[in-house]
């Protein structure tokens, strides 16, 4: 076990001009030290409304050689300054219901922060729920039900510039464009198969080929011939209608 101690800073001193900087407000100031993030490891931001939470994920990522743990806050809303701040690599934010409101504050965060990833952990909370998180543009989006190794290894990926997403979301999106697709009319009586929905579903919430790719664990290549197959079944003529399609057929919210 590795012990490590840490020193107090001496009090800030008044009269001379120095000052001391307070962390961003919304700041959680319990739990135990930060470690100084190390040049090359991924700085993460913490975000949770439970305290509980929060401090088993940041054990679980203080274990790990290569990540440090910057900041933690109780909201997304408070995680915003502390992200332009703090500058994170990734942040971590764990979505009590994926109402309106966090879908809302993801889509801030990713809008005035583009060069930070996003890993949500969340539950399987229905199609409609994980389509919203998904089209707000985030790359991680793992299950609170997962392993831990799952979060370390979104954590990475995203970090990486990839796109992580667990098998069981993307399962779940798929299962619901398979029963709205059976329900409307087929163009030439052909469904999609299994494979064909997990693509549409992918590229209906923004994902690209290379993307596409990495969650389903095959080539680019073989994305492209899937992607012409939607295509001919559907009737249509290019991504942009099948992603229309995808959204009228309501695997997409805007």
């Amino acid at each position: 076990m590795r012990i490590e101690l840490v020193m107090p800073s001496p009090p800030a001193k008044s009269g001379n001009g120095s000052r001391h900087e307070s962390p961003p407000s919304g700041e959680t100031a319990a739990g135990p030290p930060r470690r100084r993030a190390a040049r090359g490891r991924i700085r993460v931001l913490l975000v949770g409304d439970q305290a509980l939470f929060r401090e088993a994920i940041h054990l679980l990522l203080e274990q790990q050689p290569d990540i440090d743990v910057v900041a933690e806050v109780a909201s997304l809303t408070a995680g915003l300054p502390s992200a332009v701040v703090r500058k994170p690599d990734v942040v971590v934010t764990a979505l009590s219901s994926g109402e309106v409101e966090e879908v809302s504050a993801l889509k801030s965060l990713r809008n005035d922060c583009p060069g930070i990833g996003v890993v949500v952990l969340m539950g399987l909370d229905g199609a409609q729920t994980l389509s919203r998180v998904l089209s707000t543009g985030v790359r991680g989006v793992v299950l609170k039900s997962a392993s831990s190794d799952l979060v370390v290894k979104a954590i990475r990926a995203v970090h990486a510039g990839e796109t992580w997403v667990q098998r069981e979301v993307v399962d779940t999106l798929a299962s619901e464009l398979r029963r709205l697709g059976s329900a409307a009319d087929e163009r030439d009586g052909s469904l999609l198969s299994q494979r064909e929905t997990e693509v549409l579903t992918l590229l209906a919430t923004g994902r690209s080929t290379a993307e596409i790719s990495g969650s389903l664990f095959v080539a680019e290549s073989t994305v492209r011939v899937h992607l012409l197959k939607i295509l001919r079944k559907l009737g249509l003529r290019n991504r942009v209608e099948a992603v229309r399609h995808a959204i009228r057929e309501g695997l997409v919210q805007l």
